[in-house]
């Protein structure tokens, strides 16, 4: 009988950061590490292009109490890297790409860009951290298609980039050198007998252990789906991401992006080294068109087109060295979840959406301090108790969900080439936000009279012509419903 103390499901960057700090604090302790190896495609560490972006994440829209404390928890985990990466390179003897230095820009491409860059200044003044408004043809190296103006730019000197194959690969040496023991297999499901967690099966094969930590992205939901822990915790959507790196002989020395837009990080570029450029990235959450092992042909030319137009032209004539795709882990609340569960011994660590590199660090200290019984230098928010208590006191604002939905919906399906002429865009975005609230608002629809005059003129007119006369009555009630 294989017999450990402690089991980590999971070889991404969380699960290497909770072993890592784990084997520092109980360096004689038994570890068994089970993951297939990171580096298959597929992995969401693997295609992350690691913005250490406590700051440039921040969007408008993000302003309840969890989003506060998120926002609270990528700052102290961006203050706290540089101490872990020095740790890392100790371990390790290995030495990891890092940047410092992000220009983010507001372009004619991003509808709410100019938005999210004064919020994201307004949090940086607030914590009086450094930051500068630049004029985006100060930006080195920064030379987009004129048809895609940068009319702002922000420099944060105090956010960065790390290259991810570097941090995992030094990780790996300095969890290897601690005598971690790995095992390339899949689990199936963790024992547990009177509520508390005694081990894993793999392959048919007990092995047991005193803690069992769950850690392994959005993998991990089939476990718990045999797990009474399946109503107790949200549920995880994969958010698959696709992302490239290309050689190129512009010199670029810091992360040039976008803020957040469409569902995704936006348009980024990350030095990889003298010469490698990672262009990211894509996101496309759960059952969506496109969400398959694999890289589509659409996903790239999406990417190379951002890149090309928004970052530099000169990009239409780097080689493409490598292609990656990943799925993030997306809880249905978008919140990590992180912490003991009510089965005793059974950890979970997950849900960290596009920050799992920065917040990593942090979330090894948290759960290594709670199986040891320390106390922690971080708050864990993300505690399955916490999380509940705080989400009680979110209201599920349907509204609020529709509206914010469809703009970035219409803003996504005009990718990649940019916008719809006149108006249309302000119109289509009506048009479906009214169409859509009709269909998922559960209280009473305040459409009904509108739903009803569009049923009688169909059939008073029952010509395809009519469907632009709805298209732009709906505009026209959504504006006065503005001017209210």
């Amino acid at each position: 009988m294989r017999k450990y103390d402690t089991i980590i499901v999971g070889g991404g960057v969380i699960g290497k950061a909770i072993t890592f700090k784990l084997s520092e604090i109980r360096p004689h302790s038994k570890i068994l590490s089970v993951d297939p190896h990171y580096k298959a495609n597929g992995s969401a560490s693997y295609a992350a292009g690691a913005m250490l972006g406590a700051y440039a994440e921040i969007t408008i829209d993000k302003t309840n109490k969890l989003d506060l404390e998120e926002i609270n928890f990528r700052v102290q985990a961006q203050k706290y890297f540089p101490t872990w990466l020095e740790k890392i390179k100790e371990r390790s003897g290995r030495d990891i790409y890092t940047t410092m230095g992000t220009f983010l820009i507001a372009n004619v491409n991003g509808k709410q860009d100019l938005l999210n860059l004064k919020r994201i200044k307004n949090e940086l003044a607030t914590r009086n951290e450094q930051y500068e408004w630049i004029e985006p043809s100060d930006i080195p190296n920064f030379q987009p298609n004129p048809d895609y103006l940068a009319y702002q730019g922000l420099y944060v000197p105090n956010e960065g980039s790390i290259n991810t194959s570097d941090l995992m690969d030094a990780l790996d040496i300095a969890i290897m050198n601690s005598g971690v023991e790995h095992l390339n297999k899949i689990v199936s499901r963790v024992l547990i007998e009177h509520d508390k967690a005694v081990g894993i099966v793999v392959d048919g094969e007990n092995i047991y252990a005193d803690q069992v930590i769950l850690c392994a992205g959005v993998g991990i939901q089939k476990i718990l789906d045999t797990t009474n822990l399946s109503t107790k915790i949200p549920r995880l959507m994969p958010g698959k991401g696709v992302s490239l790196v290309v050689s190129s002989d512009i010199p670029f020395s810091n992360v040039i992006r976008t803020p957040n837009r469409d569902f995704a990080c936006g348009t980024h570029i990350v030095p990889r080294s003298d010469s490698d450029i990672y262009i990211g990235a894509t996101n496309r959450i759960s059952n969506t068109p496109g969400l398959k092992d694999g890289i589509t042909s659409g996903e790239v030319h999406s990417l190379l087109h951002s890149a090309i137009h928004e970052i530099h032209t000169g990009f239409r004539t780097a080689n493409i060295e490598k292609l990656y795709f990943g799925s993030r882990p997306i809880t249905t609340d978008r919140y990590p979840v992180v912490g003991e569960t009510s089965v005793s011994g059974l950890y979970v660590a997950t849900g960290t959406y596009r920050n799992g590199i920065l917040m990593s660090p942090l979330i090894g200290d948290i759960v290594a301090s709670e199986i040891v019984g320390e106390n922690c230098h971080i708050d864990n928010p993300f505690s399955i108790e916490k999380r509940g208590l705080s989400l009680n006191n979110i209201k599920n604002n349907t509204e609020e969900l529709i509206t914010n939905g469809i703009r970035d919906l219409v803003s996504f399906i005009q990718e990649p080439t940019g916008a719809l002429p006149y108006n249309r865009s302000q119109e289509l975005t009506d048009f479906i936000t009214i169409l859509t609230t009709m269909v998922l608002n559960k209280e009473q629809n305040k459409y009904e009279e509108l739903l009803i005059e569009s049923r009688e003129l169909i059939e008073r007119y029952p010509v395809a012509e009519i469907v632009p006369q709805l298209f732009y009555k709906y505009h026209q009630v959504k504006e006065q419903e503005r001017i209210k």
